[in-house]
């Protein structure tokens, strides 16, 4: 790939691309020309909460560790975030080698 094209993926937008195709049709195999486009959304510098906002936020039942990991990986927040259900809570557990447990509704 150009590096033009890397440029475009990265910064996000319309990125165009050409692909040469054969194609069957009752008088042969024509050669067509193929324009692809394809739209990417550009990445946002989303900002990342530190340890002490996570723990504010947090009930104090969710251990330090599960804070730490939240304050130090987006992902990892951001799939806290999505946790609804037991099933929720037992992937992320898997997912990172972590035991959150949730305090229990009153």
């Amino acid at each position: 790939m150009t590096q033009e094209f890397g440029k475009q993926f990265a910064e996000g937008g319309a990125v165009t691309t050409d692909v040469n195709m054969m194609t069957a049709t009752p008088q042969g195999i024509t050669d067509v020309n193929v324009e692809e486009m394809s739209t990417t959304q550009p990445k946002q510098d989303l900002p990342q909460l530190s340890y002490d906002e996570i723990r504010a936020r947090l009930p104090k039942e969710i251990s330090d560790d599960i804070v730490t990991l939240l304050a130090n990986s987006y992902e990892a927040l951001a799939d806290f975030a999505e946790i609804r259900t037991q099933a929720d809570v037992d992937a992320f557990n898997l997912k990172y080698q972590v035991q959150l447990v949730l305090p229990q509704e009153a």
